[in-house]
């Protein structure tokens, strides 16, 4: 439909049909009634032009696909009643930063693949992480110890300098060392690092003679002795990594 600019449905809607407003181009904005519980597969999807979803608190169930290639909404607030979001729900959408309701036990496969995703928050008691981040920005990431199963693709293709954040779960410093993501637990991390090179140059300098955190990060994960940076022609101490 390339008419349809704005949607407000009624108090006595319950279920958003599946492809309801599919493909709906010049779609910019969307509220829901006070009933809705489901919002149905693909019911979104390729609206390329939904920048406002204001969303009800009876709300439960997000479908597959529900809001993929929605590459103008950078922002969704979902109410803690949400218990389920479908695969690739927000697949390819442009949205930044996401907080997942807290009701969630587990996160499906490709909710947020190579989307513009920079900045999320998991349930407290989340158990299973899909492969939801794929080729995301995400750069740091908090690991409830609530979490059992990490799909070996949840954060596949995701910027090198990404960081996991634990308390006590042993799974989350295991799956980092065989997926090559740093890890620190939550309580000594500091993302900005005061490390100190071997030629005495800190990280991230004023003048920008030390090394970025990226690199740094990288080079962290990459070796468990000294390192050496060619480009900045500077040894990493082992003391460090």
């Amino acid at each position: 439909n390339e008419v349809i600019k704005n949607v407000v449905i009624s108090d006595n809607v319950i279920l958003i049909d599946t492809h309801a407003y599919n493909k709906c181009k010049r779609l910019e904005s969307v509220k829901f009634g006070q009933s809705i519980e489901e919002i149905g597969e693909g019911s979104f999807s390729v609206c390329w032009n939904l920048k406002q979803v204001t969303v009800n608190k009876k709300l439960k169930v997000i479908g597959e696909w529900a809001f993929s290639d929605c590459d103008s909404l950078e922002t969704l607030d979902l109410p803690d009643s949400v218990e389920s979001i479908g695969a690739e729900a927000f697949g390819q959408s442009g949205i930044k930063e996401f907080r997942f309701p807290n009701k969630m036990k587990e996160i499906s496969t490709g909710t947020f693949s190579t989307s513009d995703l920079e900045k999320v928050t998991l349930p407290e008691n989340v158990e299973v992480i899909g492969g939801a981040f794929a080729q995301t920005g995400i750069t740091e990431v908090f690991i409830p110890d609530s979490v059992t199963d990490i799909s070996p693709y949840a954060f596949d293709g995701c910027p090198r300098e990404l960081v996991l954040l634990y308390d006590n779960n042993p799974l989350v410093p295991k799956y980092a060392e065989e997926h090559n993501i740093v890890c620190v637990k939550r309580s000594e991390y500091n993302p900005v690092l005061t490390v100190e090179l071997v030629n005495g140059k800190p990280l991230n300098d004023e003048k920008n003679q030390g090394i970025n955190q990226e690199d740094y990060n990288l080079v962290k994960r990459r070796n468990n002795t000294d390192a050496y940076l060619s480009m900045f022609d500077v040894y990493v101490s082992n003391e460090y990594i």
